[in-house]
């Protein structure tokens, strides 16, 4: 075999590993109860493969299909747990992320596969008015433990109740031990609603796009099929088409 043969040969073999590594790797994909984005089908903490459900759950399996990835899909819970064995485990990624700018070095970013609103919501017979973020300083606010939307009010100084699950905070509502509950609006309104809770939004103080956090030793070939299969499917109008089928 001639020496340029003897190359060319090698760079396919190297290619050909390359490929076969690829599609040998699966993705573990986490994710936690947060209806309508991702829920367990039974509605339980903890969920695999087809009985987890939801608008961005669907998207995130379109998006492993079109790319042709190998994902496992698991809910569980908490977050602050799922969050960390994404940061420590060098095959996992975890979804619906907010991309904050605390967040932003700590993993590598596939999205948008969802867009979210965080509102304040009240008792629908309230009388509270928000003008401005510092109004709801002046009532008392419960907000999910370790969520982007808890960081955020922290950060600007209020002084929040905390729950690691988002229907204690509605129940909390109700009954009147909390003001306002700070919550995605979809999610919030209809988890209130599956509860039987009559809520009204009365501010949004945030417009934030939702992503696929993967760990920083995920493949740079798998995060940018990814990432293309993502524009792909914004760019066609499924990914609007998913959410809205969700509300007819």
């Amino acid at each position: 075999m001639s020496r340029n043969n003897w190359l060319f040969a090698s760079i396919l073999m190297l290619l050909s590993g390359i490929s076969l590594n690829l599609s040998a790797f699966e993705l573990k994909l986490l994710t936690e109860n947060s209806p309508p984005f991702n829920m367990s089908a039974s509605g339980g903490n903890f969920a695999r493969g087809d009985q987890v459900t939801g608008i961005a759950t669907k998207v995130v399996r379109e998006v492993c299909n079109k790319a042709s990835i190998s994902c496992e899909i698991t809910l569980r819970f908490p977050w602050n747990r799922i969050y960390e064995q994404t940061l420590e485990r060098s095959d996992y990624g975890i979804f619906s992320m907010a991309r904050t700018p605390e967040r932003a070095s700590l993993f590598q970013w596939v999205g948008p596969i969802v867009k979210n609103k965080w509102v304040f919501l009240a008792k629908a017979d309230s009388s509270i008015t928000i003008n401005k973020l510092d109004d709801a300083k002046n009532y008392i606010v419960g907000a999910y433990k370790g969520d982007a939307k808890e960081k955020f009010l922290t950060d600007r100084g209020f002084n929040l109740q905390t729950s690691l699950k988002d229907d204690r905070l509605a129940k909390k509502l109700e009954e009147g031990k909390i003001d306002l509950w700070a919550v995605s609006s979809l999610s919030g309104q209809m988890l209130a609603k599956e509860l039987g809770i009559t809520v009204k939004q009365v501010f949004v103080f945030g417009e934030i796009d939702l992503f696929i956090g993967l760990n920083k030793e995920i493949p740079a070939d798998v995060v940018g099929k990814m990432q293309k299969a993502v524009d792909e499917l914004n760019k066609s109008g499924r990914i609007q088409e998913i959410q809205n089928s969700y509300f007819r």
